[in-house]
């Protein structure tokens, strides 16, 4: 639980960053319509992707990509966590 709201965390800051929003990372929402609210669509979720395996040395499984993965950020930390396990 502790590793995911780390992961969490580090997850808004790289939104901000990469998304280049005019908001404080806690601000982010995580729940299921966060793109939506965010603004963001499936070329920003795509670079997103990118550097949460460049930021967290990993890589994402391709068969594991759906619209589960990206709608929250619990959903993506849990998922970075559960990958870090696994290695």
């Amino acid at each position: 639980m502790k590793n995911s709201l780390i992961v969490e965390n580090q997850l808004r800051d790289l939104m901000v960053k990469v998304w280049k929003l005019n908001m404080k990372p806690e601000e982010i929402p995580d729940r299921e319509d966060m793109l939506e609210k965010l603004g963001v669509n499936s070329v920003d979720v795509l670079e997103l992707l990118i550097h949460i395996e460049k930021e967290f040395n990993m890589e994402i499984n391709d068969d594991d990509l759906n619209a589960e993965l990206v709608n929250s950020i619990g959903s993506l930390a849990n998922y970075i966590v559960k990958q870090r396990e696994s290695n």
